[in-house]
């Protein structure tokens, strides 16, 4: 069992972009997360994802170190990514492209499991 929260952009911006901003009761409800995440990369040079954390309802952000090295796509992409559960009030996901956005799109779904 489990809940599901899915965004997608298309061009993906060449500034960083809030994909998704997730509140805490989906989080403290979570044994595991998992990002599912389609990337066409278009006529982009790169995207990258980032995850961050918040303990105070998203007034301060914090970055998730290791993961932006992980999902870095050069490619079009289609892949699975779990994540630790951190004690937070909130989660936010990014994203950033570099080069020339045409025809460049992300969806990412962002998965809990409860147990």
């Amino acid at each position: 069992h489990g809940k599901t929260d899915l965004a997608s952009v298309s061009p993906v911006s060449t500034t960083e972009t809030d994909l998704l901003i997730i509140d805490g009761k989906f989080l403290r409800e979570a044994s595991q997360l998992a990002l599912f995440v389609n990337f066409v990369k278009g006529s982009l040079t790169q995207a990258v994802l980032k995850v961050y954390f918040s303990d105070d309802e998203g007034t301060t952000w914090f970055l998730v170190p290791g993961v932006e090295e992980d999902l870095t796509f050069l490619a079009n992409a289609k892949i699975v990514y779990a994540l630790p559960i951190y004690p937070a009030t909130k989660m936010k996901i990014t994203v950033q492209g570099t080069g020339t956005n045409t025809g460049s799109s992300m969806a990412v779904r962002v998965m809990n499991k409860t147990n």
